[in-house]
């Protein structure tokens, strides 16, 4: 992966797409709507495209439910890890906070993307397992889960949208899928 220096971190350039843990086990590939959702009840590591459209993978890499991003197996190749909530958070600041800092890290939307963290709207997989916000969204996962184990569960999630120059983050359901940057350890 290509990566890129904001003040003392070093990130990847591109979304995450692999389809293996570091320990080599394979990550279930989803796309059927109703096993997205019974993912979550047996705490699955899962994967899709955006629409199950291999094309959106070159561009956006692969979306993926909190449980690939919590696997024991670990997600993130050697020498990188998932990103804290905390880590994020260095990250927009650095950039000057969040009402400021998504327009110097998106790369759609006429956006500088000044710091060359190169965010693009890859959108998301929701309940049910329907698709939206390409084009207009890029959501990325934290570390971070509240309500962990139980059927309220929510994970950090920080996200770049259209026509918004902020960097914003909100607490969203395990089942979700998205997008995965990684930072160097």
């Amino acid at each position: 992966y290509e990566t890129v220096q904001i003040g003392d971190q070093i990130w990847t350039k591109q979304n995450l797409n692999v389809s293996r843990y570091r320990n080599g086990a394979v990550i279930s590939q989803i796309t059927d709507y109703e096993e997205w959702d019974d993912a979550e009840l047996g705490r699955i590591g899962a994967w899709c495209y955006y629409n199950n459209n291999s094309s959106n993978g070159a561009t956006y890499g692969k979306l993926y439910n909190w449980y690939t991003v919590d696997s024991p197996n670990e997600l993130a190749p050697e020498g990188y890890h998932i990103p804290s909530a905390e880590e994020w958070d260095t990250l927009i600041n650095y950039l000057d906070g969040t009402p400021v800092a998504g327009e110097k890290m998106k790369n759609w939307d006429g956006a500088s993307n000044i710091s060359g963290f190169t965010g693009l709207p890859g959108g998301a997989r929701n309940y049910g397992g329907t698709f939206n916000s390409i084009g207009s969204f890029g959501f990325w996962w934290s570390t971070d889960a509240i309500n962990y184990g139980t059927s309220y569960e929510q994970v950090k999630t920080y996200y770049l949208r259209s026509d918004y120059d902020d960097a914003p983050s909100s607490y969203m359901p395990s089942v979700w899928g998205h997008s995965v940057r990684l930072i160097k350890d």
